[in-house]
């Protein structure tokens, strides 16, 4: 875990930036959630981000770098829940696989082509009748990145609001 400063557009992380989480009660539960108020909560931290209640526009809520898929269990068929999305995703040994996944409001949603990926599947899932928040649509890109080693660890990367300095 940890933070760098972005710039104008992007910024570059190394794979040995940051630190390794050790806690194995974090490492079990290692999810990120995102709150419509703008919370992130994240390897034990609460971070935050924009509030999502007042989106007008299509945004980027993160972005993973996989591990290479033999370093994950296989599922056996009869743990397959219903809500789970089974994908047949043909990768490529010479370039990693991404995910990003953006969120917008369910009117001003468009669908994301990834360059330059020669593979790419759009997952889409509306979500409507949220308590205090408009309709939106989640869109889960996942493509091939750039050539290159696969990443050692899964990583996760969102973008937080700065820390503010507090008068005392």
């Amino acid at each position: 875990q940890g933070s760098k400063p972005v710039g104008h557009e992007s910024t570059t992380i190394k794979y040995s930036e940051g630190e390794i989480v050790k806690d194995s009660a974090i490492l079990k539960s290692s999810k990120v959630s995102f709150h419509a108020s703008g919370a992130i909560n994240s390897a034990g931290d609460r971070l935050f981000r924009d509030s999502l209640r007042e989106l007008t526009q299509q945004q980027e809520l993160c972005l993973a770098l996989f591990r290479h898929p033999q370093n994950y269990s296989s599922i056996a068929k009869e743990k397959i829940r219903k809500r789970d999305v089974c994908l047949n995703y043909h990768f490529d040994e010479n370039r990693p696989i991404q995910g990003l996944l953006f969120i917008a409001p369910k009117n001003n949603m468009r669908l994301v082509q990834v360059q330059p990926s020669t593979y790419q599947v759009n997952l889409i899932f509306p979500f409507s009748g949220l308590q205090g928040c408009q309709d939106l649509i989640l869109q889960l890109v996942l493509s091939h990145g750039a050539k290159g080693a696969w990443p050692p660890y899964t990583y996760t990367l969102f973008k937080t609001k700065g820390v503010q300095e507090r008068e005392l």
